[in-house]
């Protein structure tokens, strides 16, 4: 209970945060001293959460308001940590494989920068990024 204590001054006590303060506060809200609501959520209860969050986004993006894209991005953000935090706490997957899982799809699909293909316009990328993912799904199905 102790250590549990130092955490929460320490996390309350900083002027800027780093992810892996975001991950040590998401896992602390889902811990027995935590957020009742927090803990009780499952992929299921909070799935709606992400379009609606995506859809602030859009609407902050709209707006052109640079402090407002932040902090919808944020929002968007959690959503994804919170799925990671619910993994971990089923013991199906953590929010290091979630960030595992994009690293090797980001690598994969961008052929022209990690493989050998070359792109020179945007519409080259987007070609290279849909070849990639067209054979990824190709991959999957057999």
């Amino acid at each position: 209970m102790q250590k549990v204590q130092s955490i929460k001054k320490s996390l309350s006590q900083k002027t800027r945060y780093t992810f892996d303060d975001l991950l040590q506060i998401m896992e602390l809200l889902t811990s027995p001293e935590g957020c009742p609501w927090d803990k009780e959520q499952t992929h299921e209860s909070i799935a709606k959460n992400a379009l609606e969050e995506a859809q602030e986004l859009q609407e902050a993006i709209e707006s052109g308001k640079a402090e407002n894209i932040k902090k919808e991005a944020g929002d968007v953000l959690l959503q994804a940590v919170f799925h990671g935090d619910i993994g971990r706490r089923n013991g199906t997957f953590t929010t290091h494989d979630i960030v595992d899982s994009l690293c090797k799809k980001l690598v994969s699909r961008h052929t022209h920068v990690f493989g050998e293909d070359k792109a020179v316009t945007a519409e080259d990328s987007l070609k290279f990024w849909n070849r990639a993912k067209e054979n990824e799904n190709r991959q999957n199905k057999t």
